[in-house]
């Protein structure tokens, strides 16, 4: 029998003219919810606004290691294990350049020379007297900043008396790998120089372990000095950090935003370039890459003013800390505790003490772990093979 109501031609009619009309509108939707579009994917922001009236702020050490150790700032996602998508990224899911970050060795393999060069290495201090503008002598090791014989100025940072060359080598080679990974890095530099090559300039003002100010004088010089290791023939050794072109606007956290730069556009927390910093901090071994290791600066480049992010002092990666490492020798070349890994480490003693009260002095498993299976580098002898598990923690 015939179906007589699909043998009814206007019927068909208009069962195609609906099929057609829905056909249309779901192109149209399809179309208006396009991904891609004639310019993607960007792989560079768009010219930055104009930034004014930016302010210099300040972070307390003190207040930075308590939010992250017992308040983690930010968004999170209100589940552990989940986590919220990233950020500032471009629609096949990569970072363009920006103001925080780079494309470099990632998208377009850098020669030998251009990773030995990093971010720079035709500038370093110029011979002749180097003039003392400022000094501090609190922290781990000591430091002047100096102006050069050409006027260029340079931060000049020591290595502990008992670990020579370790934390000048360590911010030197640590700089280059994070330069070529993206990152916005200071010029660095290993020099050698002598006592006469040190001049006091007229008030250079010094800051003292209690954070206090003071003119300079040449016992503090001698004093600072004494603390820092000599090769064979009288040199000292330091690491020369060129001071970065620009306004130093303090340093940026790893969350919210800078509520004075109209281009900060997405909360730190969810940045996939700071995201993956983590990351590379701990494969580098920089256990040392808190908020106070950054620094925002105010730059002009094609007359807009911008704020251009930093990552500075890298004296403690890819080495063991300049604070918890034995003197090495023929017989013992290993550290003396593991590596803290990715967390934050207090650097004055009274710090230390406020993390043992609050805390106590329970270890970390993965921590036993890392003693037990950290390789030996005593000369002549084979590293100890990791577990057949990897590193993971028990």
């Amino acid at each position: 029998m015939r179906n007589t109501i699909f043998s009814n031609r206007p019927f068909r009619v208009a069962v195609a003219t609906g099929v057609l009309a829905l056909g249309t509108l779901g192109a149209a939707s399809i179309g208006a919810r396009k991904k891609f579009y004639s310019d993607d994917p960007l792989w560079a922001m768009p010219r930055p606004h104009a930034v004014v009236n930016a302010a210099k702020r300040t972070l307390s050490e003190y207040y930075d290691f308590f939010e992250n150790s017992l308040f983690p700032p930010g968004q999170r996602a209100k589940h552990t294990g989940v986590y919220l998508p990233s950020e500032a990224i471009n629609t096949v899911n990569e970072v363009p350049d920006s103001a925080w970050y780079t494309n470099r060795h990632g998208s377009r393999p850098m020669s030998l020379d251009e990773l030995k060069q990093g971010p720079g290495d035709t500038t370093p201090p110029a011979a002749g007297v180097w003039t003392v503008t400022a000094a501090k002598n609190e922290g781990v090791t000591p430091g002047f900043r100096i102006r050069d014989a050409a006027g260029r100025q340079y931060l000049l940072k020591f290595d502990p008396l008992s670990n020579p060359e370790m934390a000048s080598a360590a911010d030197r080679i640590t700089s280059r790998f994070f330069h070529a990974l993206g990152y916005n890095v200071p010029e660095n530099y290993v020099v050698y120089f002598d006592r006469s090559r040190i001049s006091i300039g007229g008030g250079s003002m010094l800051r003292d372990s209690s954070g206090k100010q003071r003119a300079i004088t040449e016992r503090d010089v001698e004093e600072m000095l004494a603390k820092t290791p000599r090769s064979a023939d009288g040199e000292y050794r330091a690491l020369a950090s060129r001071v970065i072109p620009g306004q130093p606007l303090g340093p940026f956290e790893y969350f919210g935003t800078r509520s004075d730069d109209p281009n900060d556009l997405v909360a730190h927390e969810h940045r996939r370039d700071l995201r993956a910093l983590r990351t590379f901090a701990a494969w580098l071994g920089h256990d040392d890459s808190k908020a106070l290791n950054t620094l925002d600066m105010l730059v002009t480049e094609n007359d807009v003013p911008y704020i251009k992010h930093y990552l500075i002092d890298f004296g403690s990666g890819s080495a063991p800390s300049t604070r918890s490492c034995r003197p090495p020798d023929a017989s013992n070349m290993r550290c003396s505790t593991p590596r803290a890994g990715c967390r934050i480490i207090p650097t004055r003693p009274s710090a230390m003490r406020i993390q043992r009260t609050v805390f106590g002095r329970h270890g970390r498993s993965w921590r036993s772990r890392m003693r037990r299976f950290a390789p030996s580098f005593r000369p002549g002898t084979t590293p100890t093979p990791p577990p057949r598990n990897g590193w993971r923690a028990a």
